[in-house]
């Protein structure tokens, strides 16, 4: 975890997604590069449509003062947690402490993040408050699909410390083996690991038990419970599990079931991906 992506969308989730990822810095010795994907008009529309020039004036101005503000977030947020500027080829790693950098592309978020994010070791994505507001959803699945990296989905409310204590949310299926994978310097490192599997929601494959085996033998002392779900949703009971061992971070596969029957019909990733209230790391 190295070196960890956080677009910034202008939002008050911006301050929370910088804050979370110095958490995961200060553990690893980080890079953070702080990103605004500007909109600019004439890519949004595409070929063929022309213009007024009076309104791409209009929406320069404004995106320049949304750029600004955000950018002031930035130095604000960077300033308060003492995070050192550098740029990528000398960061964190070599600097010993968290390091940070901003950088400004145009085009659409969803396709330049989920460009970007393959070369990150991890993109952070803060979920707001508001559910009406989509732009975060959309950013975290275009990192787990066109990135194919893995995503750390935050709520409103910052940890000091990530992956103390971290609960493998294990349903047996390819995508949770990837996101393992993708969290072992986490639970290399971690105090206690908890690889948790649901009955109602397991798929053909190794069972809890056989995880923790796989991760005992990589130096990860893990624990290994199976439950029923009850009158309960998966969900819940992972929630559940995660707040009783008092977790600071959950570590999931998203999607073995499709992206498109989920938002239809609800699922695993869906509702963690909105109600959990601690970080989720996916990964597909």
């Amino acid at each position: 975890m190295k070196t960890i992506l956080v677009p910034m969308h202008g939002d008050d989730g911006d301050a929370v997604a910088l804050e979370t990822a110095h958490s995961v810095a200060q553990h690893f010795k980080s890079h953070i590069e702080a990103l605004l994907i500007r909109h600019d008009p004439q890519i949004l529309a595409g070929d063929g449509l022309v213009i007024p020039s009076d309104y791409l004036v209009e929406m320069g101005n404004r995106w320049q003062n949304m750029a600004e503000r955000v950018r002031k977030v930035y130095e604000e947020t960077v300033a308060r947690l003492g995070i050192q500027k550098a740029e990528i080829d000398a960061g964190g790693a070599a600097l010993g402490c968290p390091t940070a950098s901003w950088r400004e592309l145009s085009g659409q978020e969803a396709e330049v993040v989920g460009h970007q994010s393959r070369v990150f070791d991890l993109t952070i994505v803060a979920r707001p408050d508001d559910p009406a507001r989509d732009l975060w959803r959309v950013t975290a699945e275009a990192v787990l699909f066109d990135g194919g990296r893995p995503v750390l989905v935050t709520p409103q409310a910052p940890r000091t410390e990530l992956g103390r204590k971290v609960l493998v949310a294990w349903n047996g299926s390819t995508e949770t083996a990837q996101c393992v994978a993708m969290a072992m310097p986490w639970l290399t490192t971690a105090d206690e690991v908890l690889v948790l599997a649901v009955k109602g929601g397991m798929v053909p494959g190794p069972s809890a038990e056989e995880l923790a085996r796989h991760l005992a033998r990589n130096g990860v002392a893990a624990g290994a419970r199976t439950l029923d779900e009850g009158d309960r949703s998966v969900a819940e009971v992972i929630i559940a599990e995660a707040h009783a061992m008092g977790a600071d971070l959950i570590v999931k596969g998203a999607y073995t079931q499709s992206r498109f029957r989920q938002m239809i019909f609800g699922g695993v990733t869906n509702d963690l991906l909105h109600r959990s209230p601690l970080p989720v790391l996916f990964a597909h």
